[in-house]
């Protein structure tokens, strides 16, 4: 039974995904504040924002000052205290003022929605805890011509990506396929390096 879970474990480790976890590692250590997206995820980003940008992020870390340093606002949630206390050590260091990072609890994770009217954010980073939840609830609060970014999207969503864990036929569960109707009228692009998948969706203009 152990030698079967082991198998389970490391069975996505084949040749190419370790050539792909090589390339990221040296990404991230040549680009040491950029967020733990693909490059490619990462470049697409930057090319969105824009500097009178208000920004929300479920999930802090190294995205949070990169969004903050791109954008007029940003108010990031963090569940995880000690996590909370690390970035906004970073953030106080840094002397960046334009970041509200907040620590709620797992259970009251979404109150932070009650903040915001609907059609009154620029850019969402879906990238902690109760993803699915957190895209159903606050897309309808990004302004058309919006952006939503969904990290590990492939755990979520049906895809062709390669990275491990991608689901090729279903979704994760029921959230998920509400969220992929409410999405469905908006540009979907899919940028991913093989260990992870990022989903980037400009809201309906229309």
């Amino acid at each position: 039974m152990k030698t079967i879970e082991i198998y389970k474990r490391f069975s996505h480790w084949t040749p190419i995904y370790i050539l792909d976890r090589i390339r990221l590692f040296i990404d991230q250590v040549f680009n040491p504040n950029d967020p733990w997206w693909s490059r490619d995820a990462i470049d697409v980003v930057e090319q969105i924002l824009h500097e009178d940008d208000i920004a929300l992020e479920f999930g802090s870390g190294r995205s949070t000052i990169w969004i903050g340093q791109r954008v007029k606002k940003v108010t990031s949630v963090e569940h995880n205290k000690s996590w909370f206390e690390k970035v906004s050590t970073s953030i106080d260091k840094q002397g960046i003022n334009n970041i509200d990072l907040s620590l709620y609890s797992s259970e009251n994770y979404l109150s932070v929605l009650g903040g915001f009217e609907h059609n009154s954010l620029d850019f969402v980073v879906v990238d902690g805890i109760k993803r699915g939840e957190c895209a159903l609830k606050s897309f309808p609060i990004l302004k058309k011509g919006g952006v939503m970014v969904i990290d590990d999207a492939h755990r979520f969503f049906p895809s062709q990506s390669r990275a491990p864990y991608s689901r090729r036929n279903s979704y994760k569960d029921k959230i998920w396929q509400e969220v992929a109707e409410l999405i469905r009228g908006s540009r979907k692009i899919w940028v991913g390096d093989g260990v992870t998948e990022t989903l980037i969706i400009i809201k309906d203009c229309t």
